[in-house]
């Protein structure tokens, strides 16, 4: 149905969350989409963050580890969002939507991407009003509040998309660091091959492939 995945931007910090994730994309994947799930074809950065959990790992070597992470997490979540796929569904549920899938999403409506937003809480930041700054990012204002709601949301977003093309033309800085997100695609081979390891200093040779693109 489609020519790139969709983006399933949200949360994936507990268990309720990556079962939220991994509904919205079993949907999206039942109308005919394909779609790009963090948790299943992203870096597993939680794994990778627990590899240092070692009373043995020097103050330095966290810090390097922790910090080639964090720069490979940003530019892969950049390429994907603003290159490699074709729209967002942005998960809003929580306490306050998460941070870095806001920045996500608001990534995408500033590159012309449909966004299609879910939640089913009644959580909000203002009495029954969530944060404006956040559902504008839909342009409709809306939200779906069920799985089955979000196909159709999206194909109207997508229609709507093509009815009114938009090129995106990143700055260079922003396409510098789309171009590297793509090379740090290609690592997660060496991630798998890392967390299949037992040695914490696997993390190193991680490190230093990030280190070499100098993101």
């Amino acid at each position: 149905m489609t020519d790139k995945p969709i983006y399933c931007s949200g949360p994936m910090f507990d268990p309720g969350d990556l079962y939220d994730m991994q509904q919205i994309a079993n949907a999206l994947e039942a109308a005919g989409y394909t779609t790009y799930l963090p948790q299943r074809d992203g870096l597993e950065i939680g794994k990778m963050m627990d590899m240092l959990k070692n009373p043995i790992v020097e103050a330095t070597f966290f810090t390097r580890i922790v910090t080639a992470i964090m720069k490979a997490g940003f530019a892969m979540d950049m390429f994907q969002v603003l290159s490699n796929t074709r729209a967002v569904v942005f998960n809003m549920n929580g306490r306050v939507p998460d941070e870095g899938s806001v920045s996500e999403t608001a990534s995408a409506f500033i590159a012309g991407k449909p966004i299609v937003i879910y939640k089913d809480t009644p959580i909000t930041a203002q009495g029954n009003f969530d944060n404006p700054m956040v559902m504008g990012l839909s342009t409709t204002w809306t939200v779906v509040e069920s799985y089955d709601q979000i196909p159709p949301a999206l194909e109207q977003r997508l229609k709507w998309a093509e009815a009114n093309p938009y090129t995106f033309t990143p700055s260079p800085a922003l396409q510098e660091i789309i171009s590297k997100g793509e090379m740090v695609q290609e690592l997660r081979d060496l991630v798998h091959d890392i967390l299949g390891s037992s040695e914490v200093k696997a993390l190193e040779k991680f490190a230093e492939a990030v280190e070499h693109l100098k993101l």
